[in-house]
C-alpha cells in the first residue's frame, strides 16, 4: 500500500482525510507518523506488519501534524 497523494498541491484537509480513508478501506489497524529530518514518514500496520506507505515533505509536514 502506498500513497498516490500529490502532497504539495493538496489542500492539508484532504491529505490527512485521503490517508485515514485509504487507511480503513485497506483494514489498516494502525497508523503511524514519524518525524525525520527529510520527510514525515507514514506508516501503517496490516494484518500485524508495519508498511511505509508515504513520506510527506517537509513543506507541509508541519500542517499535517497540526
Amino acid at each position: 500500500m502506498h500513497s498516490n497523494i500529490d502532497f504539495i498541491n493538496t489542500p492539508v484537509v484532504d491529505i490527512v482525510n485521503g490517508i485515514i480513508l485509504e487507511a480503513a478501506k485497506a483494514g489498516v489497524s494502525d497508523i503511524h507518523m514519524d518525524h525525520t529530518e527529510t520527510c514525515l514518514k507514514v506508516r501503517v500496520r496490516i494484518d500485524g506488519i508495519l508498511n511505509d506507505y508515504a513520506d510527506i515533505p517537509n513543506e507541509v509536514k508541519q500542517n499535517v501534524i497540526t
